[in-house]
């Protein structure tokens, strides 16, 4: 019996615990939380020149995602048209004028039998 009435004191020890430490909680500050006034009025967005993010092909159809948006060929993202979509890049039509966006854009191909120029390591142009 004594066993028992020790156990159930512990018990409520705890449980009284618990509670102080959860009323303590509820006094903490999120680290993470900007400070109050931060940031001031929401700004629109700037819409930046579109951004080729990824190309997925398969067998059955061709997507990318330019600036966080999924598209397939004939879709608009902004005012430009999607018009081809293609393993390192894709072409975008604005009114008449093409644009290529490429998923590398600092990568370049070389010529692999070293006929570009003097130098094999001379950039070649096309993909």
């Amino acid at each position: 019996m004594a066993e028992h009435l020790i156990s159930l004191i512990k018990i409520g020890i705890l449980c009284a615990a618990a509670a102080t430490f959860a009323a303590h909680a509820e006094n903490l500050v999120d680290p993470t939380k900007p400070p109050a006034g931060f940031g001031g009025a929401a700004v629109a967005p700037v819409e930046s020149a579109p951004r080729l993010q990824s190309i997925l092909i398969s067998s059955t159809r061709r997507i990318v995602i330019i600036n966080g948006k999924t598209l397939k060929v004939g879709d608009k993202i902004g005012d430009a048209q999607l018009v081809a979509i293609n393993e390192n890049d894709v072409l975008l039509r604005t009114g008449k004028s093409l644009e290529v966006l490429r998923l590398y854009p600092s990568l370049v191909r070389r010529a692999a039998d070293g006929k570009g120029g003097n130098n094999p390591d001379t950039p070649i142009k096309g993909k």
